[in-house]
């Protein structure tokens, strides 16, 4: 399976428009051409005016030609030319192209839906990529969850030459996230996992957090009941 993170940077104003289209046509529509929308967020901090989603794909060859049925769609066309009567709703759009660590396998994301959701996107420094994995798998996963913090996905680019990594955790507010952080980060088992897996050198080159919250309208299962009606 392949996951593509798509960001979207709006115009100013623009976000209420976009989210409009995604729920009345987008998704339904991306669905319709098999490609399926499996989360969508847009960023906690909304003078921002960016939003995300992930698409699900077979593989690479699926998604350029799923893709572009989707974007030759009448249907589509049509939307967009109703939609953009004022121009492009969108500055630009920046696609990442993921698969899944095999980390995810052990991952227990939580039932209820979280006010808060922190994307954590690592440069992995050359040559430590096993490493930073072998160090989730046997310290930071626990030691989030001991902390409150509940990791949903786990993705490694798809082009290993990236060298990047990207997760995603669930918090219930940004107090509280920081709060549990504090508490992880001074943690005797995390110091101790840190120290001696950095004996020769970090393991990250770079570090972002990208702070979001779900779109009010998504509803993960719609895709698959759209995709059943358009059939």
């Amino acid at each position: 399976m392949l996951y593509e993170l798509r960001t979207y940077q709006m115009k100013p104003g623009k976000l209420p428009a976009m989210l409009d289209r995604f729920r009345t046509d987008t998704i339904a529509l991306l669905a319709k051409h098999q490609m399926k929308v499996a989360e969508f967020w847009v960023d906690a901090d909304e003078s921002k005016d960016r939003l995300y989603y992930v698409l699900e794909h077979p593989d690479s060859a699926s998604r350029e030609r799923n893709f572009k049925a989707f974007m030759d769609d009448p249907e589509w066309l049509a939307v967009r030319r109703r939609t953009e009567t004022d121009g492009v709703l969108y500055e630009y759009v920046e696609s990442a192209y993921l698969k899944q660590a095999a980390i995810s396998s052990r991952l227990n994301p939580t039932l209820r839906e979280q006010k808060l959701y922190e994307m954590r996107v690592y440069d992995v420094s050359p040559g430590k990529m096993e490493a930073i994995m072998q160090r989730f798998d046997r310290h930071v996963v626990a030691l989030f969850e001991k902390h409150g913090m509940t990791i949903k996905h786990f993705w490694l680019d798809s082009d290993d030459a990236n060298n990047r990594l990207y997760y995603v955790v669930e918090h219930p507010d940004m107090v509280t996230r920081n709060e549990n952080y504090a508490r992880f980060r001074a943690d005797p088992e995390w110091i101790e996992a840190k120290r001696l897996s950095e004996l020769e050198g970090p393991l990250t080159q770079k570090q972002e957090s990208i702070f979001m919250k779900k779109a009010a309208f998504f509803n993960e299962t719609k895709p698959t009941n759209e995709m059943e009606r358009l059939k």
